[in-house]
Formats: structure tokens, sequence, C-alpha cells
């Protein structure tokens, strides 16, 4: 099993392809992600962190240990603020 982040169900998301909005309803606030922290959000549910952070290294040609703190930082704020929630899911399903 693989611990992968999800939107909260209580999460609400717009993502218009170029900018990602997301927001804890019913209050908010919305939140804005564009470019990497999108690309960030994108791939939470698709992996592990290690997983984000290839991603994210390999899209943006930085080196995956000089990232690693940012993303990790960047995700454990949208667990804090609520807005992802960590799932299990089966290595086979990934």
């Amino acid at each position: 099993m693989t611990a992968v982040l999800c939107p909260h169900p209580l999460c609400g998301v717009f993502d218009d392809g170029a900018g990602l909005y997301v927001a804890r309803l019913p209050d908010g606030p919305i939140i804005a992600l564009d470019e990497v922290s999108a690309l960030i959000w994108r791939s939470a549910g698709t992996g592990s962190r290690a997983d984000v952070i290839a991603t994210v290294a390999e899209a943006t040609g930085e080196k995956p240990d000089a990232i690693a703190h940012h993303i990790h930082a960047f995700l454990d704020d949208l667990v804090d603020r609520g807005l992802l929630v960590a799932s299990a899911v089966a290595d086979e399903a990934l």
C-alpha cells in the first residue's frame, strides 16, 4: 500500500488547465495554485510523495534533493489547511 494525498471530501476544486483553485467548503478561503504548485496538487493523488518530487523535478529540471524539502512543506501545508488528506492505495492500482 502506498499513501497518496487526495482532496478532502469538503474541498472544492476548479481546474481550468492553466490554473487551479481550491477551497475548503463552505467557508474557504479560495487558494489559487499556478504552475509548480498546481503541478504538485495534480501529482499528489497519483503516487507517493517521492513520485510527486520526481514529477516536479522532471518538469522543472531541478534536482529532486534540492526541491524535496519545499514540496514536503507545501504538501504538509495543504494537509494542515484541510485541503488534502492521506489515502492508502494498493500499489498495483498506481
